[in-house]
């Protein structure tokens, strides 16, 4: 039997999709340990909203060294994402 692709989930908002890819603990991580995160639905090569962009900020006080060391723990632990995805960097950031 041929392998199968999944139809990918379509989105009305950002955070259905964030809540979506990311368990509760990594959502406090990006909510407590950077000074700024914005959230962004995108559509796919479909012109589908299935994918998700975030781009976060940091100031110096060291804030992303926590967020690094967190973020880090949750994965081992397997606590980082509920379902898997593919990240692609871009040059364009939301803020």
């Amino acid at each position: 039997m041929p392998d199968v692709a999944p139809i990918p989930v379509q989105f009305t908002t950002a955070f259905e999709a964030r809540d979506h890819f990311f368990t509760a603990e990594a959502v406090d991580v990006f909510t407590d340990l950077t000074t700024r995160v914005e959230w962004q639905l995108a559509n796919d090569e479909n012109n589908l909203p299935t994918m998700l962009k975030v781009t976060q900020g940091f100031d110096l006080s060291g804030i992303g060294v926590d967020y690094n060391d967190k973020k880090n723990q949750l994965m081992d632990e397997g606590k980082w994402v509920k379902t898997p995805f593919s990240m692609i960097a871009l040059d364009h950031h939301l803020f």
